[in-house]
């Protein structure tokens, strides 16, 4: 899967998401520590313009997997040599449909990570996309249903943005967000299935453009 695919796939999950949503809420007190987190807290050394990052939540034991290139243990491995918790700067689109904000960002190298978010009226949701080069992702405890791709919903979201949203092309958004997923399944070395229940801090300071990707 390219670059342009796994954006293309992220936008689909988004369109395809159901428009129910959870509220946000407008606080412009946080904007200068989403800027001090963009200049400080960013893990891995990137030419990506700093627009969506995101930080993993240490919920569960990474070393219990191997290098499946990249999945939430790979950036857990290296967030752990450092001593602050640190943010993973993505790719990211952000565009309008009709009356919604659709914003997706991730990161992908034969394998990858993505997120799914939309905005509309005042209310938000989301969803959570994993990818790998084999089979190791199950939604449930059974190894007959190991896939290589699996589709997270929200569990729980809690979005804050800094202004109001504008639905039209050339507005910003800027905000943070806290999301936890429904849990999966993904086998560890001993080819034993483990529970993890993704838990994510997003930080993001994007414009709206005209949509690219059909």
């Amino acid at each position: 899967m390219n670059r342009v695919l796994f954006i293309s796939t992220l936008i689909f999950l988004l369109v395809s998401c159901s428009s129910k949503g959870q509220k946000f809420k407008i606080d412009n007190s946080i904007s200068n520590s989403i800027d001090s987190t963009f200049k400080e807290n960013i893990l891995f050394d990137s030419p990506i313009k700093q627009e969506f990052s995101f930080h993993v939540v240490k919920n569960f034991d990474y070393e219990r997997f191997k290098e499946n290139g990249m999945d939430l243990s790979y950036i857990l491995r290296g967030d752990s040599f450092e001593p602050s918790d640190q943010y993973v700067n993505s790719i990211t689109e952000c565009y309008l449909s009709k009356d919604t904000i659709v914003l997706v960002g991730g990161l992908f190298y034969e394998s990858g990570i993505g997120f799914s978010i939309k905005v509309f009226d005042d209310k938000i949701n989301s969803q959570f996309i994993l990818t790998a080069t084999e089979k190791i992702y199950s939604k449930t405890e059974q190894k007959n249903d190991l896939v290589k791709e699996i589709t997270l919903n929200s569990d729980t979201l809690s979005m804050t943005l800094t202004q109001q949203p504008v639905y039209k092309n050339g507005s910003l958004l800027k905000g943070k967000l806290k999301l936890k997923t429904q849990p999966f399944y993904q086998l560890d070395k001993d080819n034993i299935l483990v529970k993890i229940k993704p838990e994510f801090d997003i930080i993001f300071d994007t414009k709206v453009e005209e949509k690219e990707i059909d």
